[in-house]
């Protein structure tokens, strides 16, 4: 059976920059986080600036952190939604889930059709409070299957009792 996706989806929200800098240090303490943000691939969130001053307007934002569980965190921003999801239901994602959506609930309707990207003053933007991460998950092994007998065209070929095999 497949493991259930958490995911939760928000339209016509403002964000800051300093909303998603907190989002890519909550990503980032779950592991290696890559960020994207339309065609460039960002070393950290305060290069989001450059990418505001070269392109103006920002099409996609992707942050993508990966669990030393092995799921994966997705933030995604578009200008017709966001979108935070993760793959399992391990504890570290949970907290940074839990954390992420409860930033973006707080966060009022902005009463246009789409999601928009505001620049937050410098020097305002403060570290979140982070969870402390659980020891690494052991995960259930592998079924293993256990033949008893053998095939039936493998019985035919074996040699009768008493018959010396060549």
């Amino acid at each position: 059976m497949p493991t259930p996706r958490l995911k939760h989806v928000y339209s016509a929200i403002t964000l800051a920059t300093n909303d998603l800098r907190t989002i890519a240090a909550l990503a980032q303490h779950l592991g290696p986080t890559s960020i994207r943000a339309n065609a460039y691939v960002l070393g950290d969130m305060d290069e989001v600036h450059q990418v505001l001053a070269e392109d103006v307007v920002v099409d996609r934002i992707t942050i993508q952190s990966e669990s030393s569980d092995g799921g994966t965190l997705t933030f995604t921003f578009q200008s017709g939604y966001v979108l935070v999801e993760i793959s399992d239901p391990l504890p570290d994602l949970q907290s940074a889930f839990t954390a992420i959506t409860e930033l973006l609930a707080a966060k009022a309707p902005n009463g246009l059709a789409q999601c928009v990207i505001e620049n937050s003053a410098t020097g305002t933007w403060r570290e979140p409070k982070l969870w402390a991460r659980m020891p690494k998950q052991a995960r259930p092994a592998a079924p293993t299957v256990t033949l008893v007998g053998s095939h039936p065209a493998r019985q035919a070929a074996s040699p009768p009792a008493g018959a010396t095999a060549i």
